[in-house]
């Protein structure tokens, strides 16, 4: 008996396609974690907001509970605020160091 497929390409082929398939899981996992966490977050904003106040004017306990949450929600997302933060500091730096206009 043969447990190896007869064409070398297939065992590659599954290979590929089983290693694609669990990267698209773990991100699709992530983003359902994360937006499970900013939903809960927002509903607890929303609902312990105070009648007649825009939100974040008069925060309740549990609102800060809600922040935190959606605060959670967001650090995967996190390092790409780093990026672009950093990115434009760094040109500023720059351009502060060798003059530019």
């Amino acid at each position: 008996m043969k447990n190896s497929p007869s064409n070398p390409y297939t065992m590659i082929f599954g290979s590929v396609f089983s290693g694609v398939l669990g990267a698209m899981a773990s991100l699709a996992l992530v983003g359902l974690i994360c937006l499970t966490f900013f939903g809960m977050g927002y509903y607890l904003i929303v609902t312990y907001n105070k009648k007649g106040t825009k939100l974040f004017e008069d925060i309740q306990p549990m609102q800060y509970l809600g922040i935190l949450l959606c605060f959670i929600g967001c650090l995967p997302f996190i390092q790409y605020f780093f990026f672009g933060f950093l990115s434009n500091a760094g040109g500023m730096v720059f351009e502060q160091m060798f003059g530019g206009e």
